[in-house]
């Protein structure tokens, strides 16, 4: 028995009426010398928390790593039903619903209720329905972390479209790792962070988030603000599909302070695949965001920035956005894009579908831009170097001010901001890989990106660029 477990010996007092109401949980501690603390900690384990925070080290200083040191908590929604008939687990003069692994209890709420800075909360396979609002907060030595148990197959499912969103961050909450599951069927979001600080969001599955009514609120996977947060490895699709507004996006960012946002898959989405907006502030709202190593697919725009600085959006791969692949809405400043792919396999009689309102509304047209930025003069200081950018149909590669060119021409109608070294040929994609993006064969992105202080360490595979250095998320 490990340390970490010691604590289950605290008897989380359960009161079950009509249904589980929870009326308070207290610790008991138990005596127990250091040595055999140590000699209860499992090699396995040492080497699994040893590995995950050597995983932080490729980020910039303001990722910390995750610290686990306190007690496992257990949920099923499954389980716990099983033994509610019982009552009490007379064998052991306690009741039921106590956490632990053989007692766990029947929802995340009432976990969260009883968790304290540094506690796993496991989540055991099965189907939750339920809304979490969380306020608590860690600390850089204690985060609170929630994830799936093991290999167990964890679905938080609102079938009935009654929830706006699975996971609240409130403004006061911070320290907190949600990792290895499954969102979907939410109207509104399927993790909302509001503020606060310190989140890592990983190996998540986010999709069908939709809200059907024809409102003015948009529906997203991820909808965000808080400062130092890493969100990688995630696949993210099929967002706002009721209705196929362009208010329904794969992130929606507010006011983002020190994110990173890897590695992950983004697909099907009637809005942006990454967007950054804050109507039309006029000053900066997000700032200091690396986006690395993201594959944004059969999205109506790629990227949507406005009110930001320093965003440094580097080996992005974004195929067959409808409307663009790049549009800046309003001010960004001092952002760097290079070593992307933007790339369409369109047709001469393709036509792609822009949703409007509703299914009945949406729009069909023949592909748009790779960068549209209607205002060139909100935008300054703006580096863009080394990306690719090729279609197998033509279509304006740069659109501003109601002036459309040609890749040769973005410098001579962009002054206040930096176009180099834009790559104009077919990426040459093998096949493999998410949806067949790897380059492959002769192709120009192979060996060939830029590296320095805003090139991600390691791919969307997690090699190392050093031994792989292309232009794209591989």
């Amino acid at each position: 028995m490990s340390h970490l477990v010691l604590r289950r010996i605290s008897v989380f007092l359960i009161a079950i009426a009509t249904v589980l109401t929870l009326i308070s949980c207290q610790n008991e501690k138990e005596e127990i010398s250091d040595t055999e603390i140590a000699a209860e900690l499992s090699e396995e384990y040492a080497e699994e928390r040893k590995a995950e925070q050597q995983s932080y080290e490729k980020y910039p200083d303001f990722i910390s790593p995750v610290v686990h040191n306190g007690l496992d908590i257990y949920v099923s929604p499954t389980k716990a039903d099983e033994a509610f008939s019982s009552g009490k687990d007379t064998t052991l003069d306690r009741p039921l619903y106590d956490g632990s692994f053989e007692h766990p209890f029947n929802s995340l709420q009432i976990a969260l209720l009883c968790a304290n800075p540094g506690d796993t909360i496991y989540l055991l396979g099965g189907t939750y329905d339920e809304k979490n609002y969380i306020s608590k907060r860690g600390r850089p030595d204690a985060w609170y972390t929630i994830k799936a148990y093991g290999d167990e197959e964890v679905i938080f499912d609102d079938g009935k479209g009654t929830l706006d969103s699975c996971i609240v961050f409130e403004e006061a909450a911070g320290y907190w790792k949600v990792e290895g599951f499954e969102i979907r069927n939410y109207t509104g979001a399927g993790i909302w962070i509001k503020g606060g600080t310190n989140y890592c969001i990983e190996n998540m599955s986010i999709h069908d988030i939709s809200n059907p009514s024809f409102t003015n609120y948009g529906s997203s996977a991820i909808l965000g603000s808080g400062e130092n947060v890493l969100v990688r490895n995630c696949s993210i699709y099929d967002i706002g599909q009721d209705r196929m507004a362009h208010l329904d996006h794969g992130f929606y960012l507010g006011s983002p302070h020190k994110w990173v946002i890897d590695s992950n898959l983004i697909y099907n989405v009637p809005g942006a695949g990454i967007h950054q907006y804050c109507g039309d502030s006029p000053q900066v709202e997000g700032q200091n965001v690396y986006v690395w190593n993201n594959i944004i697919y059969n999205c109506n725009y790629g990227f949507v920035l406005s009110s930001c600085a320093k965003y440094y959006i580097s080996n992005n791969t974004v195929v067959d956005s409808a409307e663009c692949d790049f549009f800046i809405y309003g001010l960004a400043k001092d952002c760097v894009i290079q070593n992307n792919i933007f790339y369409t396999d369109f047709t001469e009689t393709s036509f792609v579908y822009r949703g409007q309102w509703d299914k009945n509304n949406i729009r069909k047209h023949s592909p748009g831009a790779h960068f549209i930025i209607p205002n060139g003069n909100a935008c300054s200081n703006m580096l863009y170097e080394n990306n690719l950018l090729y279609g197998e149909v033509k279509r304006k590669d740069y659109y501003s001010g109601g002036v459309g060119q040609p890749v040769n021409g973005f410098q001579r109608i962009d002054g206040k901001n930096t176009h180099k070294d834009y790559i104009t040929s077919s990426p040459c994609f093998s096949g493999e890989g998410n949806f067949g993006f790897i380059p492959g064969g002769d192709s120009p992105c192979i060996g060939t990106a830029l590296m320095n202080e805003y090139t991600p360490p390691t791919n969307y595979d997690g090699v190392p660029r050093s031994e792989q250095n292309n232009i794209g998320a591989y």
